[in-house]
């Protein structure tokens, strides 16, 4: 049996609330107004066509200038899409709100990605998703797209201890956190259990460590790893840590993820389990 959450890629997160950041609109409405004619539509469906025909340089030069420094590069712009091997394969732009600051697009998409457990191609419908088109002062338009990591890698990473495997399948870098998505594969005959807010730690090679975010909020707190998850004979979880940082730099980085602790049933003590080193 496999006990799992799905993970969709990190830019596929809920975006409706993202009105209330762009235009201060109530994010359960959907009263949208009609798509207008000319500058801002224009820009947006030209962002949107170059994530569709995969040209990531050319939206990332469409994005506002606050965008562009949290990407640093389009290079890191683009790992978005190509670690989780995201495609957009159809749009549709149904509706907008907006104010003097500018515009909130409400597209309907349809998009695959390559599930981080499985590491199949998952097709997946995103009846909304918001991107924000703002003037800029020489008169021209610019996207702004709040929800993505600014980097992300999928290395793959695996150890196993005590039967119980763990294997690291994305870590996307946000402005101060760190997303790991991580999936445990209880390999032994006797049931375990997870309690990887103890002692799970992500060290960088620099010397920095990083520990898991462990508040009760449940988009950033995995709660069933919070709770402590309790495994059978071959079941697997795949969930989320989140570790908080400084904001850092865009050089090369080497982790080292230390996850622990973790106990068998009628096991002397608790073990933990430790990763190859992954580049960031």
């Amino acid at each position: 049996m496999n006990v799992h959450r799905r993970i969709a890629p990190a830019r596929l997160v809920p975006a409706i609330a993202l009105m209330a950041t762009l235009l201060g609109a109530a994010p359960t409405t959907l009263n949208v107004e009609k798509v207008p004619v000319g500058g801002p539509t224009v820009v947006m469906t030209r962002f949107l066509d170059a994530l569709k025909a995969k040209k990531y340089d050319r939206a990332f030069g469409l994005l506002d200038p606050t965008q562009r420094a949290y990407y640093r590069t389009a290079e890191n712009f683009a790992t978005v899409f190509t670690a989780d091997r995201q495609e957009l394969a159809s749009y549709n732009l149904f509706g907008t709100r907006h104010d003097k600051r500018g515009y909130a697009y409400f597209v309907d998409e349809h998009v695959s990605f390559r599930d981080p457990q499985t590491q199949a191609t998952q097709n997946q419908h995103l009846p909304v998703v918001v991107y924000g088109v703002f003037p800029m002062k020489n008169g021209a338009f610019a996207v702004r797209d709040v929800t993505h990591p600014w980097r992300q890698v999928t290395p793959d990473a695996s150890a196993t201890v005590g039967g119980l495997k763990v294997s690291l399948k994305r870590l996307a870098f946000y402005e101060r956190r760190i997303e790991a998505v991580v999936t445990f594969t209880n390999e032994g005959s006797e049931p375990v259990t997870l309690l990887p807010y103890g002692k799970t730690v992500l060290r960088e090679a620099a010397g920095d460590t990083f520990r898991p975010i462990d508040t009760k909020d449940w988009r950033l707190t995995d709660k069933q790893l919070f709770l402590g998850a309790h495994l059978a004979p071959n079941a697997r979880y795949t969930g989320i840590l989140n570790f908080q940082t400084a904001r850092l730099d865009d050089r090369a980085r080497s982790f080292v993820l230390t996850v622990a602790p973790s106990l068998r049933d009628g096991g002397d003590e608790p073990f933990e389990v430790v990763l190859p080193a992954v580049k960031g």
